[in-house]
């Protein structure tokens, strides 16, 4: 982290620089008191680096030395405040608030006022159509339906990844390169790739949901914090499959069928089986499985366990053993 605060606006400018002398060359404008604060966070997760700068006017040019390095690479660059001006080899930029700004970071120059910016740097062999070949910068503005989407995800994972420990700092990465290659894939933006963008991210949080149905906290919030989205941006995702609670209970429910089929029939399965899946008490339980399934969570225990005696363990008659097959029947098919 770089924070220069109390500091000469000359000697801040010097951090600055030596700051960022390996990927950039940075000189002050006519007026070194412009350069009113130096500020820089970064975070390097899952070989993405997300960086967070504050800075005074300057000039910057990526010098040919630094390319070799830098050209794997590209920037997608969000402008809280400021503007820069300049070119991204033969193409002029203009990046300011109003886009989502796309920029080859080996042939960037320009020069700019004060400025705060948010930054994802990826691998550009990680989201190949983002820039076209021969491009070297495009702009994506944030009133089109992937700009806003862009927009808001980058937005909630800087607010999030101060507070994130490294596991959901690594998902919110793969949740930001996944939504950076659906953008890429569909070129352009539009209001397909926007669709498809969202879909993405749904079937991304399905199955970070699906992964982690064992833990007792798994809900809206834990999701949120995974993926760096806001409590609207899940509850959409998840609105056609009745929500966020009942998508989680209906698999947990799943779950907990599966295991009660194979379990030997025994005084306490049900009750173990609803524990370990957090779905309530026993009289709870038999009311959601049977809303869920038709069936009492009894009359499914056992009937995979091949080693139960279904006459034995029932009372011996051939109604009961008739029911366990029916029972089994229904749920092979």
């Amino acid at each position: 982290m770089l924070q220069t605060e109390g500091l000469p606006a000359a000697e801040r400018f010097e951090r600055f620089r030596a700051f960022f002398d390996r990927l950039f060359d940075v000189s002050p404008t006519s007026n070194i008191e412009e350069f009113d604060r130096a500020y820089n966070r970064t975070w390097a997760v899952e070989g993405l680096v997300f960086g967070h700068t504050i800075c005074g006017a300057m000039r910057t040019r990526t010098p040919p030395g630094h390319r070799s390095v830098l050209n794997d690479y590209i920037a997608i660059r969000s402008y809280e405040r400021g503007r820069m001006l300049g070119a991204a080899a033969e193409q002029r930029v203009d990046m300011s608030s109003s886009a989502l700004h796309i920029v080859d970071l080996a042939e960037l120059r320009g020069v700019h006022g004060a400025i705060e910016t948010r930054a994802v740097i990826v691998p550009r062999s990680a989201v190949q159509g983002l820039l076209a070949r021969g491009q070297s910068y495009r702009g994506i503005d944030v009133a089109t339906p992937i700009g806003r989407l862009l927009a808001a995800t980058i937005a909630s994972v800087f607010e999030q990844l101060p507070k994130a420990t490294s596991r959901d700092a690594a998902r919110m990465a793969s949740s930001m390169l996944g939504l950076l290659q659906a953008a890429s894939s569909l070129g352009a933006p539009s209001e397909e790739a926007a669709a498809h963008a969202s879909r993405a991210r749904a079937l991304a949080m399905r199955r970070y949901v699906r992964a982690h149905l064992a833990d007792r906290n798994l809900g809206t919030a834990a999701i949120t914090r995974a993926f760096g989205s806001s409590r609207s941006s899940v509850y959409r995702a998840f609105a056609d499959v009745g929500g966020v609670q009942r998508y989680i209970a209906d698999l947990r429910l799943d779950r907990a069928k599966q295991e009660l089929m194979r379990l030997p029939r025994r005084r306490g399965a049900v009750a173990g089986v609803a524990e370990r899946w957090a779905l309530g008490d026993h009289s709870h339980f038999t009311r959601r499985f049977r809303r869920r399934f038709g069936l009492a969570p009894s009359d499914v225990v056992g009937v995979l366990d091949e080693g139960a005696d279904p006459v034995a363990s029932s009372t011996g008659s051939a109604a009961a053993l008739d029911e366990r097959s029916r029972v089994a029947e229904l749920y092979l098919r």
